[in-house]
């Protein structure tokens, strides 16, 4: 058997199990920990269930929809996942609408970026299909957005103590390069 029919089975498994688990939420809805749990597990079944089929896709077209599909999943996983954590801690009075609402405006501006990346190429350039250990993949060529995101984390704690370590310069490097070229490239023409 193909492993990435092999692995597709499996992924659709688990997506069985969350939708389970969904349904089971659902049933218990009165309970504040059972909405944001159904919620972070639901998350995770777009992302299984987009994946199982990204598996088996064949054609660029296909993984791209697909990759849709996912990212219905995979920005909005984490803030769900951090009320639940919130609501089991018993730290319920940090859970307002407006925090809520301002921990969603990441992922719904990485759900639209994503959706819309034909139109600027933030997520990926020139995306083309390719296999990575036998599995299909999209673009290995990252757009400036996620350079962008992966500078960010890297500035955001620097050790004041010692200077840090080379591999970090060049990741700064890299990153400032990237975005220069970017700023560049929307500039246009002069």
């Amino acid at each position: 058997m193909n492993l990435n029919l092999y692995l597709s089975a499996l992924l659709m498994a688990a997506t069985g199990c969350s939708a389970v688990v969904v349904y089971l939420c659902w049933k218990r809805r009165e309970l504040p920990i059972a909405v944001s749990y159904g919620l972070c597990i639901l998350s995770t079944a777009f992302y299984t269930f987009g994946y199982a089929f990204e598996l088996v896709s064949t054609s660029l077209e296909t993984i791209r929809f697909w990759l849709r599909i996912e990212y219905i999943g995979i920005p909005f996983g984490t803030v769900f996942w951090i009320v639940m954590v919130l609501q089991y801690t018993g730290k319920q009075a940090y859970i307002r609408k407006w925090t809520v609402a301002a921990a969603m405006v990441i992922p719904v501006v990485t759900f639209i970026a994503h959706n819309t990346n034909e139109w600027h190429h933030l997520f990926l350039q020139k995306p083309h299909a390719r296999r990575l250990r036998g599995l299909p993949a999209g673009s290995d060529r990252q757009g400036s957005a996620v350079l962008l995101a992966r500078g960010v984390r890297i500035r955001a704690h620097p050790r004041r103590d010692r200077p840090p370590p080379a591999h970090v310069l060049q990741v700064r490097a890299v990153h400032e390069k990237a975005c220069r070229a970017h700023a560049g490239r929307l500039a246009g023409p002069v």
